[in-house]
Formats: C-alpha cells, structure tokens, sequence
C-alpha cells in the first residue's frame, strides 16, 4: 500500500499538519520559511529528491509504500531525551520513528509529553509503547482520547499511557490524530462526567445531624468505585463519617490492614457531608456560563464541592498503576462544632502524613491558619503553592493565606501532621446568594490529583 507524501510528512513527525496551509499533490506551499527550511533538511538526511522555490516544496520521487516507511525514517535517528515544553518539532530526531507523529500530533493538540518509546523486541517478546506527559491532567485527556479513537491501553500511571499497538498501528494513529483539530471535546467530556457528580449532590438535602441521605449516595458511589479498583477500602463509624482509603491501612475496621503490608505514609483529603441548613430539592439549581446557583435558599456548595471533587479523583485517578495510596474523610457536623472530625479514632490519623481539606470559599486560596491557629506552616503551604505554579498561569495559581475554623481545627488539635484547605469555588456561604464558580472548582481537581502524583510516602 502506498501513502502519499503528505501522509508521509505526518507519519514522520516531520510537519504537524497546522503548519502547511496548501497540499497539492506533492506540492508543498508553506508561509514560514523557518518551517520550510528545517523540512528540506529533514528530506535530505533521508535522501529525498525534492525541487524548492520561495514558497513550495515538490517532491519528485514517486510515493513510497508504507512498509519502506519505517527503514527510512530510521536513517536520521539520533537518540536522546524529547521535551515537550520546547517546539517537539525541533528535536523530533530524538524520538524514535514509529512513534515519532504520535507525539508530535500529541504536542500540536495541548498534550505535552516528557518522553516515549515505540516498543522492543526483548527476549522474543516485544515490549508495548508508551508516552509519558508533563502534567496528569494531560494524560487523563490523553487516555481519554485513545479511548475514543479505539486504541487499546494496556497500562496506566498517573503521568504515563502504554498502549498495545503495532508498530504500523503507530504510524497510522499518527494520521487518526492529524484529523483532530482540538481536545475541547475530551476536555469538555471529563468536566461534564465531573459535573454530574456535583449536581446530583446539589440535589440531595443534609443539613447538620440529617446527613443519612447524602451519606447513602457517596457510599453508593463508591461501592461502584470500588468495583473497578479492589484497592479501595471504606467504613462508617459510630458518629457516621465515612473513612477511607486506596490500600489496606490501619484504622479501617477490623481485620482490615492486616495482610502483612507495612504501614506506609500517606496523604489524605477531606470534606464534610453536611450542609448549614435545610433545602429544597424541588428549589433548581441554575446554571449561567460557569456561575451555579440556587432559585431559592442556599446553594449547599458548602460543601458538596469538596464532596465531589473527592469522589471524581477516587474515579480518576483511585485504581490507577502507581498511584501514590491516599486516605479520604467524609464528615458530619463540620456546620456546627465540628463534632464529626472529633469523634474520629485517632488511629486512622497514624499512617498520614498531611491532610489536604477541600471546604474553602474562593478560588486561589491554601489556608494554613486561623486568627487563633496554625495548621501548618507557612513552608508547607508555599510547598502547596509551587505546585499549583507548576501547573497554572501566575493569575490562577493558589496562594497561602489566613482562613476561619473548619474541621482543620480539629485535625490540628488531634495531631502535629501539617493540614491547609483549598478553595473549591463556592462564593457567599450560609447565605441565599451563595453561588459556585465551576472553572475555581475544575482548577482544584487539577491540582489535587497534582499533588497526589508528587507524593512521596517514604
């Protein structure tokens, strides 16, 4: 089977495809003659017979077939390290051949990779490719795209996709991929799936000592969780907090624990099942552009935000390879003394290493202290702080500042373990103009699942 030579280009990684405004043929007509100049170099490393004028490339020798494609892209392979956070473009000798327009096609749509291999024959078996990415928001987006062009994923980590392709396969995704003009639509895909949970906790009533319907709901979810990571463990105590975690650990229940693995350290995230007062579900929730809010009555953001955007990262990121082991808390009465927290044994406290709050107004916010209390210290929260600049423009990135009194309280009490709370994206708590920002509250889940990806639990 032949391919023409446009083909070819996207196949090779030699151009993106954005790049070239006018295809004839074997006539190339670009506008950038940086661009231009760097193929022509690329075509004479391969021995490619080529006329060129000011504006155009033809290529004058006939069409190769696909099967000679893979030798002769083997001729300028260099080896080294990619880096996505340059023009891939530039360095594409550094990438292996078969997977080299996969990755370029890749860059050209937003997702940033770090590195790649197309697969080794090893001891009579062939090793799977796979791409790793710069951030784990891009490779969710990234998981989510080969899953809607069929590609098969055999492997996945918080930064890194193996998928189970053939060499030629490679070649032909990379072709699939040119077609894409944007991941808008993935993007747009996860946030609704997210969305959802938010909204149906919109809907469920729990104030303060009434939290057994919303409580049935985040059990009910993570029972499903659970069916697709059997690492993930939960129990309800006496008070009726839901406590958690992704491995066996101690303080789950009895017997739990128990299967001979070493206590190992880990972070935790929190939020409070119940609401400040009573609503209505037949008062609608409203939507305009990213702003939610309630007909009447609190919008109880306070904080089924929080509630959600743990539930949508045990979904995401909970039966993930590699995932550093994490414990949650779903409590009741934060509104009123936070006497769910209190009840809470301390031994589910012992194997944490920091806690990580999810019931902050706002949107750029790491609180660590109150007017009366530190939680954690300020280094800690500039920790926080670096990582949230890793993955956001200077105008979005989280900042370390004073807070009121949430269950952090009470975990600061309980235990010297650092804690901050980060905002979720609700606005005018307690009140009937309260109102939710959806983009502040996507943003934290970015950054939770960013923090899960650089734990360290030694």
């Amino acid at each position: 089977m032949s391919v023409s030579w446009y083909e070819f280009l996207i196949m090779s990684g030699i151009v993106s495809g954005s790049a070239i405004p006018s295809v004839k043929e074997n006539v190339f007509n670009w506008n950038y003659n940086n661009e231009k100049f760097r193929v022509e170099n690329h075509l004479e490393i391969l021995g490619i017979n080529f006329s060129s004028d000011y504006e155009s490339i033809t290529i004058l020798d006939p069409q190769l077939e696909f099967d000679q494609i893979d030798q002769l892209l083997r001729r300028d392979y260099c080896g080294g390290q990619e880096n996505g956070e340059q023009n891939i473009i530039s360095n594409i000798s550094c990438v292996e051949p078969p997977i080299r327009g996969v990755v370029v096609q890749l860059n050209r749509l937003g997702l940033l990779t770090a590195g790649s291999c197309a697969g080794h024959i090893q001891q009579n078996r062939r090793t799977l490719p796979w791409i790793s990415f710069f951030t784990r928001n891009d490779t969710l987006v990234a998981s989510e795209l080969f899953k809607s062009l069929s590609i098969p994923i055999d492997y996945y980590s918080l930064d890194r996709l193996q998928i189970n392709v053939t060499t030629n396969e490679l070649y032909r995704l990379a072709l699939k991929l040119s077609e894409i003009r944007s991941v808008d639509d993935v993007r747009k895909g996860i946030f609704k799936v997210r969305k959802r949970t938010l909204l149906e906790l919109l809907q469920i009533p729990g104030e303060t000592g009434n939290e057994n319907s919303v409580r049935e709901y985040v059990i009910a979810k993570l029972k499903d969780h659970k069916r697709e990571c059997r690492r993930l463990f939960f129990s309800v105590d006496r008070q009726g907090n839901i406590l958690g975690s992704t491995i066996p650990s101690r303080g789950l229940g009895r017997g739990i624990g128990r299967a001979g693995q070493a206590l190992r350290k880990k972070m935790m995230f929190a939020a409070h099942l119940d609401v400040v007062q009573e609503f209505s579900p037949s008062d609608k929730v409203v939507m305009k552009g990213n702003i939610v809010s309630r007909e009447r009555g609190i919008l109880g953001a306070d904080d089924r935000a929080g509630v959600a955007i743990i539930l949508n990262l045990l979904r995401e990121v909970g039966g993930v390879r590699n995932c550093p082991p994490f414990k949650f808390v779903f409590t009741v009465g934060e509104e009123q003394g936070q006497y769910g927290a209190e009840a809470i044994d301390l031994d589910f406290f012992e194997d944490v290493s920091f806690g990580i709050s999810l019931d902050r107004q706002c949107c750029r916010d790491i609180v660590y202290k109150s007017p009366s209390q530190e939680y954690s210290t300020r280094e800690f929260a500039e920790r926080v702080e670096r990582v949230s600049s890793r993955i956001f423009t200077e105008e979005n990135k989280y900042v370390p500042c004073e807070g009121g009194v949430s269950d952090l309280r009470v975990w600061s009490n309980k235990d010297t373990r650092p804690c901050v709370n980060l905002s979720v994206g609700y606005c005018k708590a307690h009140s009937n103009e309260e109102y939710l920002d959806l983009s502040c509250w996507d943003r934290t889940h970015q950054l939770a699942k960013e923090l899960i990806s650089r734990y360290n639990p030694s």
